[in-house]
């Protein structure tokens, strides 16, 4: 089978599974092709997205991302759209960079309460805030303020006169749930909402001498101790302290800590 061929099944492949909605998740799509069609691998292409990213080239299909900030597509022609390319479709302009799945979740999620810190060398995400970790290591997390998260929403409701309720209990679960009726509307608010909260995000990490290209999808980022210590943990007392941070609360009572020191840190 030539790449073509493979691309032609692939589009057909997917219009034959999608249901009423006519969107489905990357991740679905990706599993429903490689079961029916075959492996991407086989035709040059590193990822699945690869493979989607062409088709929406060719104008068989368009890609956007959902609240959650995962990658999703939507049947926009019928099947018999041709696979044509076409040319005036910009990859910076049609394809953005996407934030890492848990990079979004930092900036946007409400859930867990409380603050979160950031590894500028490593892209690591702490949710919680344990003191022993705040200084020039870990920078302070600014999240996507909800009330300009919803400002955004009743702004784009009233200058595209759409008829629904803005219900802003839940956030953002139940405003997506009544705009996804109108599929088109859907999309264009996930890529609203999505510029808005990656360029709040290069905007923090401008402010806080972080590499924006450390915090998006596909980024090389370090979690761990492969071969060396990663910058932000070049001692060892850091490297515990950034240890205990990690741990649950059952696991810390386990730690034999000196009494003393306990003492210390209730009175100070």
């Amino acid at each position: 089978m030539e790449k073509e061929e493979y691309l032609l099944k692939v589009r057909d492949t997917l219009v034959s599974h999608k249901d009423s909605s006519n969107v489905m998740t990357a991740a679905r799509a990706g599993f429903i092709v490689r079961e029916h069609v075959g492996s991407f691998e086989d035709f040059g292409y590193s990822r699945f997205k690869q493979v989607l990213e062409e088709l929406q080239t060719r104008k068989c299909l368009s890609l956007f991302l959902t609240e959650k900030n995962a990658l999703a597509l939507s049947f926009d022609l019928d099947s018999s759209t041709s696979l044509k390319p076409s040319n005036h479709l910009a990859e910076s302009e049609e394809n953005p960079p996407y934030l890492a799945p848990s990079i979004w979740r930092a900036f946007v999620h409400v859930e867990p309460p409380g603050k979160r810190l950031l590894n500028p060398h490593t892209g690591e995400v702490l949710y919680e805030w344990t003191g022993v970790l705040h200084g020039s290591t870990w920078k302070e997390i600014k999240v996507f303020d909800v009330a300009t998260d919803q400002q955004l929403a009743r702004d784009f409701v009233e200058k595209n006169q759409l008829d629904i309720e803005i219900d802003f209990t839940d956030w953002p679960k139940n405003f997506t749930k009544a705009l996804s009726a109108d599929r088109d509307s859907f999309k264009i608010w996930n890529a609203l909402r999505s510029k808005a909260v990656q360029e709040h995000v290069k905007r923090w990490a401008h402010e806080n001498g972080v590499d924006y290209q450390l915090l998006l999808a596909g980024s090389k980022r370090n979690f761990g101790m492969a071969g060396h210590l990663s910058p932000g943990l070049s001692n060892r007392r850091e490297l515990l302290l950034a240890a205990l941070g990690r741990m649950s609360e059952e696991e810390l009572l386990e730690v034999k800590i000196k009494a003393r020191y306990l003492l210390e840190a209730v009175l100070d």
